[in-house]
């Protein structure tokens, strides 16, 4: 059957818009959002993991934490925006102590810290804006932190690259800094965006390491340096690197941070429970015969509508057809006699019996 051109363009616009909606439903415009592709999204920090980890997962619930294997796993915490219950916070303490590795990142909320306090580390974000006005990338507001401690988190850098950043306050002698701001950094204690006679220049931490049991925490006061558009930034990107390709597995934490996109939550369920794969399964199987049952309706309906309008014209062929014949034949003949035998002759032609 051929189809019209009003047909093609509604089948080409009904395909359109199906894969934009299986495009909307697997990406995320959150911010810092695994599944963000935009400029302030880490999908690129996903990709990352996939490339360098032998394994990259993105996980919703802490209860992952227990499952997974936490010698040679790395898992990160960037900016949740809600409270981890003390339940999580226990899950997370105790993935650590097994041997895994925690990078926890944030700069101006207060769950960040909340997590800290409850990991049993001293290090806090100070929640106070740093800002460089002779070491700084296109504008003081995003510092350079040159100030690189020798490890092997920070092989082959020479210096981050911030974006509106806040600090590591540090108690005690447990952590170890990794990376500082230059000695012209200043926090802006009144955010007023210009150095005072109450602001002081000095290093700032802003990364971190602390040993918790067999594992190890990293602290960062600027989760900026995670997001797709500052890892092309000075030496941002090398960084990540060097924490994913000491590990073999990468584990993205967004259980307390927007999620994930539907279409990717549900793909993430059926991979995770064989209930859902089971309903799943018995529900794809009522589709397909219903659309089969619908399919087959369809092409029959369409041969019917195809032989009733093809025998109308199939019979006047084959009485004109006749006409000839009988006049080819009998020559004598009028043209009323070869209409009335025509006429005669039709009806039985129709049963497929043999006239001549």
């Amino acid at each position: 059957m051929r189809l019209s051109y009003p047909r093609l363009v509604l089948a080409g616009f009904g395909v359109v818009v199906v894969a934009s909606l299986l495009v909307a439903a697997s990406i995320s415009g959150t911010a810092f959002g695994s599944y963000n592709p935009s400029w302030e999204g880490t999908s690129d920090l996903r990709a990352m993991g996939e490339s360098f980890a032998d394994e990259t997962s993105v996980i919703q619930n802490t209860e992952s934490y227990e499952s997974d294997t936490a010698t040679g796993t790395i898992g990160f915490v960037i900016s949740p925006a809600e409270p981890y219950s003390t339940t999580d916070v226990a899950t997370i303490r105790q993935f650590i102590q097994r041997g895994g590795t925690l990078v926890v990142a944030g700069d101006f909320d207060g769950s960040t810290n909340q997590l800290l306090r409850g990991l049993g580390t001293s290090t806090r974000i100070t929640n106070v804006p740093v800002r460089d006005e002779q070491e700084y990338y296109r504008s003081p507001a995003l510092p350079i932190a040159p100030n690189v401690t020798s490890s092997n988190y920070t092989n082959n850098i020479s210096q981050l690259t911030l974006n509106y950043p806040s600090s590591l306050q540090l108690a005690g002698n447990e952590s170890t800094v990794l990376v500082r701001t230059s000695s012209y950094a200043y926090l802006d204690l009144n955010r007023d965006g210009e150095l005072n006679s109450t602001e002081t220049l000095r290093q700032h931490p802003v990364v971190s390491r602390e040993q918790i049991g067999e594992g190890e925490l990293l602290a960062v006061s600027d989760p900026s340096i995670f997001i797709n558009t500052m890892l092309d930034q000075p030496d941002n990107r090398e960084f990540v690197q060097n924490l994913v390709d000491r590990h073999n597995r990468s584990v993205l934490d967004v259980s307390h941070s927007g999620g994930v996109p539907p279409l990717v939550g549900l793909l993430m369920l059926l991979r995770e429970s064989t209930v859902a794969q089971l309903l799943g399964g018995g529900l794809l199987l009522a589709m397909v015969g219903k659309w089969r049952g619908l399919l087959g309706y369809t092409r029959r309906l369409g041969r019917r509508i195809s032989l009733s309008a093809e025998v109308p014209e199939r019979r006047a062929v084959d009485s004109g057809a006749l006409k000839e014949s009988l006049q080819a034949k009998y020559p004598d003949w009028d043209e009323q006699r070869v209409e009335r035998v025509a006429q005669s002759i039709m009806p039985r032609n129709g049963e497929g019996r043999n006239d001549e």
